[in-house]
Formats: structure tokens, C-alpha cells, sequence
């Protein structure tokens, strides 16, 4: 096999893996990395390349999946940080009107 589809073939195991491990930092680069190696392959594959185009076309079916996976898990994190917000918020309007309309709190021990 020529070093490129063996590259080609090492950044699809790395893709892999950062995606299932969720850094998407990783991902972002492995993706221009892989971009890159795909644009400089030759417009007709070497004769021995078959089963490494096979595997790419592996690795982006999983990758798919992997980042709708992680695509979903990011939502929903996002979605329960914004409700930790607007709850946060909530309470400090509460304090603040009460402040404002002259309500005062104690404690009693």
C-alpha cells in the first residue's frame, strides 16, 4: 500500500477515536488533516488501493454517526446549561423585586 491511503488510514483510526472520545478540538483537526490527504490523492487510486478506499469510506460511516452522537450530546448540554441559567436568573429577579418593592427577609434561629 503507497504512504498516502497508509495515512489515509491512520488519520480514519484517529478520527475515530476522537470522536468517540468527544474532543472535538481533535476532530476539527483530523478532519483538515483528512481533507487534505483526500484532495491529494490521485484522480485514478493505485492498483493496491482498493481496500484502503474501502476502509475510508468505513471510517466516514462511523464517523457520521459518532459526531451525530456528539453533535446530540453537545444540545443537550447546551440546552440544560441555558436552563440553569434562566433559573439562576429567575431567582435573582425575585430577589431583586422583592428588594425593590421594600420586602425585607429574616432569619430566625
Amino acid at each position: 500500500m503507497s504512504p498516502r491511503y497508509a495515512e489515509l488510514d491512520a488519520l480514519g483510526t484517529r478520527l475515530l477515536v476522537a470522536a468517540g472520545t468527544g474532543d472535538v478540538e481533535l476532530v476539527e483537526r483530523l478532519v483538515d488533516d483528512w481533507s487534505a490527504v483526500v484532495e491529494a490523492l490521485p484522480a485514478v487510486p493505485d492498483a493496491d488501493a482498493g481496500p484502503a478506499l474501502a476502509r475510508a469510506a468505513g471510517v466516514q460511516a462511523q464517523l457520521g454517526v459518532l459526531l451525530g452522537d456528539l453533535r446530540d450530546r453537545i444540545g443537550d448540554e447546551l440546552a440544560r446549561s441555558a436552563t440553569g441559567r434562566r433559573t439562576a436568573a429567575g431567582y435573582g429577579a425575585g430577589v431583586a423585586s422583592a428588594g425593590i418593592a421594600g420586602g425585607r427577609a429574616e432569619h430566625r434561629a
